[in-house]
């Protein structure tokens, strides 16, 4: 990370994440050399990304001063299999999940015509929130833990998605839009 210190012009890197698992290297080296790092004062935390839930806790044992502090993977709506496990390893272990595609490159914006009906309505109850802020908001309101990094090409997208938070979707949207969403 030497070059992208200089080329951030900072002194360490916040998040350090391992892009992709790679099975031609050992976990345990590269998490031991990740590590390094955060004793070397280069970075502040360390994270994974497209990690099942026992790479993750592959990853996690050959830790021994620091704690896996993210995992990055895709989820919203639509694809929702961390449900399973990994999510709930996170919140347990306090991981941090940051979504990618939490608009499902665009299919949540423009939906079928059953959940477009319910985010329609879930909007109508919530002052006209969009269909992304509401499927961002989806995302934050299943954990804490959630942090979704939505795709923002333009300055007006980065707006509309921060017009997902301060608000919260109740147990009954949640259920309307999953149920929406599974058909």
């Amino acid at each position: 990370p030497d070059r992208s210190i200089r080329r951030l012009n900072c002194t360490y890197i916040d998040l350090y994440q391992i892009h992709m698992p790679n099975s031609r290297v050992p976990i345990g080296q590269t998490m031991k050399a990740m590590e390094k790092l955060v004793t070397d004062g280069k970075v502040k935390y360390l994270g994974v990304s497209n990690f099942s839930l026992e790479q993750t806790k592959s990853a996690e044992q050959v830790l021994s001063t620091t704690q896996l502090a993210s995992n990055q993977v895709e989820y919203n709506l639509m694809r929702r299999k961390i449900e399973n496990d990994l999510l709930p390893y996170c919140e347990q272990k306090h991981i941090v999940i940051l979504p990618y595609r939490p608009l499902a490159h665009g299919k949540l914006v423009k939906p079928d015509a059953k959940l477009a009906a319910a985010m329609d309505e879930v909007s109508r109850k919530h002052g006209g929130k969009t269909r992304a802020q509401i499927a961002l908001n989806w995302l934050m309101t299943k954990s804490k833990t959630i942090f979704p990094i939505p795709r923002a090409s333009r300055p007006e997208r980065i707006v509309e998605n921060a017009g997902s938070v301060g608000w919260s979707l109740d147990f009954e949207d949640t259920k309307k839009l999953e149920e929406a969403a599974a058909s």
